[in-house]
């Protein structure tokens, strides 16, 4: 599971979307990048989807929402 997601609404056209998903995954391809990453941390960018997270259903979180 990536454990720090960035998600975008749906009213961000697809192409807009789609260049902010690419630039993620090429930022730690770089030294520059994968140190600015590092600071966070994270060691290193993927592609995830929704369905990554459909075990956090089963967590029970429901109760902390407001």
């Amino acid at each position: 599971m990536a454990p720090h997601p960035v998600v975008a609404h749906p009213r961000v056209p697809e192409e807009h979307r789609e260049r902010v998903r690419k630039a993620f995954l090429e930022i730690g391809k770089t030294q520059d990048g994968a140190e600015l990453l590092a600071k966070i941390p994270i060691h290193k960018i993927v592609a995830a989807d929704s369905s990554d997270y459909e075990e956090l259903d089963a967590w029970g979180l429901e109760k902390y929402v407001e």
